[in-house]
């Protein structure tokens, strides 16, 4: 058992989020920022909000996560695909030979990142305390 963790750390990051997002509600995470970019700016970074949309999330309140922020979503997703990916690997190869190759999953790594970029500079242009 302790091998077969080793061999897969994302998955076990992932659940380990995705169940601290399911113990914590929002209401009950403390109002300190934690973004090394947002205490020296002032302004909200691209994955600010990430924290507390999970646990929005986490506890169905999805209108609330969307307002923490909207790629929570998104990486809520991907934190529950990496949980099944080993399982995955195993029962669908296929699936990772043909549609999730690593050209791909790149791809789709930029296009998020760059969506995200595009996202916080939005945020800060319109930023309003």
């Amino acid at each position: 058992m302790k091998a077969a963790l080793l061999r897969h750390p994302q998955a076990v990051l992932a659940a380990l989020i995705i169940l601290a997002s399911l113990a914590v509600a929002p209401a009950r995470l403390p109002r300190v920022s934690v973004c090394p970019f947002r205490s020296t700016t002032g302004l909200p970074c691209p994955g600010c909000g990430l924290t507390r949309a999970f646990c929005a999330i986490g506890h169905g309140e999805l209108s609330a996560a969307w307002a923490f922020n909207p790629f929570s979503f998104v990486l809520f997703a991907l934190a529950v695909f990496l949980v099944f990916q080993p399982l995955l690997r195993r029962r669908a190869p296929a699936l990772f030979e043909k549609v999730l190759t690593p050209p791909r999953v790149a791809g789709f790594t930029l296009g998020l990142v760059a969506a995200m970029f595009v996202f916080g500079v939005w945020r800060i242009v319109t930023y309003q305390e």
